[in-house]
């Protein structure tokens, strides 16, 4: 019997599955990052739950075919090194040469949006298709591009950093230190600082009272919040967010000339149906005759990075 593990390692928590030949979740299980900790105590807090989800599974980690695993980055894709993860403050981590030491088996990296791509072109939305992308679109903004069925990296291994691309020359300051990125307006943080300088006017006051009257306290949720109950500071933030992402799906299908657009993360999840219809309507309305795809909700959820880092670990084994 082949099996395999999969890992996607988030800034606050690990979830590591164990995978059949086809991809099919076996049993998995999860655990807090504490990445306050360091790297060292980091890797051993992975090997502990690949061990612990293959105890469940019936299965010895050391005989899996191979480990995936979908990582902040920026990484070094060949060396399977973590450069820079800043959320965790992770510099320099070898983790590829780590874990395979630990278990003896083929261990092989990626950056976690690019997981979660794989995991949708091959168990999800992008199922069945050959020219896909993928946008995660969560407290950042990443995303993947798949062509010809293969998940592209670019000479620097870093290819498909969507969040970066720039929407609005005159929007705000982005973290990476450009104006106006995608991931500046339509990211969870961009959301959440847009909605705190709302909560700091007058028409803020129903964000601000939901924070606790603490307009710095406001955060992507605390707008998605205020925009279902109807709140119009609230829904004009989400719109421009929705614009934004429009404007990338369009760019990003006449570009490239995917088969489908494909949205996940957790503002995909927490904003519902309006949010993605008003996405796919901006796209529609930018896109070139002749270049639209449909723009599809991810169909894995909280899941397709964990599949995708299965995936990862099929391909790394020959299975797939």
């Amino acid at each position: 019997m082949h099996y395999v593990a999969g890992v996607d390692l988030g800034a606050t928590k690990i979830i590591a599955a164990i995978g059949d030949a086809e991809g099919n979740v076996l049993a998995r299980a999860q655990t807090d990052t504490l990445a306050h900790e360091g790297s060292d105590a980091g890797v051993r807090r992975i090997a502990r739950l690949i061990e612990q989800v293959a105890f469940v599974a019936g299965v010895d980690a050391r005989k899996a075919s191979a480990i995936g695993v979908g990582s902040p980055g920026p990484l070094d894709i060949k060396r399977g090194m973590i450069l820079d993860a800043p959320n965790m403050k992770w510099k320099d981590v070898p983790l590829r040469d780590l874990l395979e030491a630990h278990f003896g088996v083929p261990v092989a990296v990626t950056n976690d949006c690019k997981a979660g791509g794989l995991g949708e072109h091959r168990f999800g939305s992008g199922q069945g298709t050959r020219e896909m992308v993928y946008l995660g679109v969560g407290t950042g903004i990443g995303g993947c591009i798949i062509q010809n069925g293969q998940v592209v990296y670019g000479s620097t291994g870093n290819a498909g950093e969507i969040g970066h691309v720039v929407i609005d020359l005159a929007g705000p300051r982005c973290g990476c230190g450009a104006q106006g990125c995608l991931e500046s307006i339509s990211s969870g943080s961009g959301i959440g600082r847009a909605g705190q300088e709302a909560a700091r006017t007058p028409e803020g006051g129903f964000l601000r009272d939901l924070a606790g009257g603490a307009p710095d306290q406001v955060h992507g949720g605390t707008v998605a919040q205020a925009a279902a109950a109807g709140d119009a500071a609230a829904r004009a933030i989400l719109s421009r967010a929705a614009k934004a992402l429009g404007v990338a799906c369009s760019n990003l299908m006449n570009l490239l000339g995917p088969e489908v657009v494909v949205l996940g993360g957790g503002v995909m999840a927490k904003n519902g149906p309006a949010f993605l219809a008003e996405i796919e309507a901006e796209a529609k309305k930018q896109v070139l005759a002749g270049c639209w795809a449909p723009v599809k909700l991810a169909a894995l959820g909280e899941d397709s990075a964990l599949r995708g880092a299965l995936a990862l670990a099929l391909d790394r084994a020959g299975l797939i």
